[in-house]
């Protein structure tokens, strides 16, 4: 299936499954964010303490590189939802 057909498709989709698909692109980057900014961040920063902070980055360094994937994959996310909602609100523009 090429790009021309899967744009076609989306732009064939009725507005409810447009809607649809924005909600599930949200709730996967909320989701996405709550593990990675919140779970993993917290088992890293000591509040008030940089030295221990950096010795928790240096001793479970792929968890560190794991938790800046996740902000990534927010941020992809965060593109994702809006192209979902322009998508969702394109037959209503005159």
């Amino acid at each position: 299936m090429g790009t021309a057909e899967v744009t076609n498709r989306i732009a064939e989709a009725s507005p409810g499954v447009k809607a649809r698909m924005a909600g599930a692109f949200q709730l996967l980057e909320a989701l996405t964010a709550t593990f990675g900014q919140v779970i993993i961040r917290d088992r890293f920063v000591v509040y008030g303490n940089a030295a221990v902070t950096a010795a928790n980055v240096l001793g479970h360094e792929r968890l560190f590189w794991l938790g800046f994937a996740f902000r990534k994959r927010i941020y992809a996310g965060t593109v994702a939802v809006a192209g979902a909602h322009v998508f969702q609100i394109e037959p209503i523009r005159l």
